[in-house]
């Protein structure tokens, strides 16, 4: 399932450059073999390289938010941040949502109900049926 970064404890703003955008459209299809579960609410997962204060050599973080919610989102892309001043790969872009995680598990919860319900139709009726012939006398 897929879930959020943490967020930074002691958030410090800043700018970095997107490195790489991909985004995932299917739970559980890492191949691309067109066997995962299609999501209603697609996200991207965001890399990107940042320089914090007192260091010389970039921070590259990693975020994840809703496809879309961070507008035109590219490589090489400028973007607000928030990092943690004392861990700075804990870093979140500033204005993407991130309401992924919890339609992947709606998702996931509806299909579960209806293989369930698939399931026990066949069960039921057998059910019925052997009651059926009982009560008839077969």
């Amino acid at each position: 399932m897929p879930g959020t970064e943490p967020d930074p404890q002691r958030p410090v703003p800043a700018t970095a450059i997107v490195d790489h955008v991909a985004t995932i459209t299917e739970l559980g299809d890492e191949r691309g073999s067109d066997k995962g579960i299609p999501l209603l609410h697609p996200y991207q997962v965001v890399e990107f390289k940042f320089v914090p204060p007192g260091m010389d050599i970039p921070v590259t973080a990693v975020d994840k938010v809703d496809q879309n919610s961070v507008p035109g989102l590219q490589d090489g892309q400028t973007v607000p941040i928030v990092y943690d001043a004392g861990h700075p790969r804990v870093a979140r872009l500033q204005g993407g949502t991130r309401m992924f995680p919890a339609q992947a598990r709606r998702t996931v919860l509806y299909i579960g109900i209806a293989f369930a319900v698939l399931v026990s139709i066949p069960i039921a009726i057998q059910a019925f049926a052997r009651t059926a012939r009982r009560r008839l006398g077969f």
